[in-house]
């Protein structure tokens, strides 16, 4: 997952939570680890983040070329 702070905040920077991080505002942070999916959890419950929606690529319409007369 991922996701986006809201305001910048300390968490655990490890699994073991032994050490810290300020995770930074408007900061865009993957957080694919299961440790990390918790804090993330925790962020967005806090309202301290929000996930970021991945947008798709729209196929780009590619041009015809018209045939002369």
């Amino acid at each position: 997952m991922k996701i986006v702070m809201k305001q910048s905040t300390k968490g655990a920077s490890n699994p073991e939570g032994t050490f810290t991080q300020v995770y930074g505002a408007d900061i865009e942070y993957s957080m694919e680890a299961p440790w990390q999916q918790a804090i993330a959890q925790a962020f967005i419950d806090n309202d301290l983040a929000e996930v970021v929606v991945e947008k798709k690529a729209k196929p780009k319409k590619q041009a015809t070329k018209k045939k002369a007369k």
